[in-house]
């Protein structure tokens, strides 16, 4: 099996498309992901996305921005709400599609530091950037990353 590092965006677009299908299929059951992350994510025989691990997944989630209160998942794919620990909900979900979508097309989370504190410093307060030189992210998908993140 192949590795790839980054994908195209028209790759990306397909896999983040499946992957919007199934965090609406939880988000309609009031269920809470909150674990997305390229290891739960998994493309089967058929060539289509399934999500793994439902481990940190929470039920009876109704609302977009609050309705669990738990610090879980892994660092570099913690919402700003978890890293302030002020209450999450469906929201938290969108964001982790942004950081997956980012890591699709750069190959490393967003805000991305090997120190813990920074991690979180640059979670919460990092302007998002791109670097067209070197990794070239078209305007529309910058934006759609924006609103996510």
């Amino acid at each position: 099996m192949e590795i790839e590092g980054r994908f195209s965006e028209e790759k990306s677009r397909l896999y983040l498309a499946e992957i919007v299908l199934a965090i609406e299929a939880l988000h309609a059951q009031n269920i809470i992901y909150r674990d997305l992350k390229p290891d739960n994510v998994v493309v089967g025989e058929d060539g289509h996305i399934m999500l793994t691990d439902f481990g940190l997944s929470r039920e009876g989630v109704k609302r977009s921005d609050f309705g669990a209160k738990s610090f879980c998942g892994s660092y570099a794919y913690l919402a700003p709400e978890m890293v302030r620990k002020t209450g999450h909900g469906k929201t938290v979900d969108w964001y982790l599609l942004g950081v997956i979508l980012y890591e699709m097309l750069t190959g490393t989370p967003p805000y991305y530091s090997e120190d813990k504190n920074e991690l979180f410093n640059n979670i919460l307060t990092k302007q998002l950037t791109f670097d067209n030189a070197t990794l070239p992210i078209s305007k529309d998908c910058q934006h759609i990353l924006e609103l996510l993140l």
